[in-house]
């Protein structure tokens, strides 16, 4: 069995991003939050 470990952010700052917009991304210094 594998297990995935998706971060949102150092220290989880687009965690509410991730989760209102239901996706996981591929974050960078510049992401979008609005």
């Amino acid at each position: 069995m594998s297990i995935w470990l998706f971060r949102a952010g150092k220290q989880g700052e687009y965690e509410n991003k991730f989760l209102q917009d239901k996706r996981v991304y591929l974050t960078c210094d510049n992401l979008n939050t609005d």
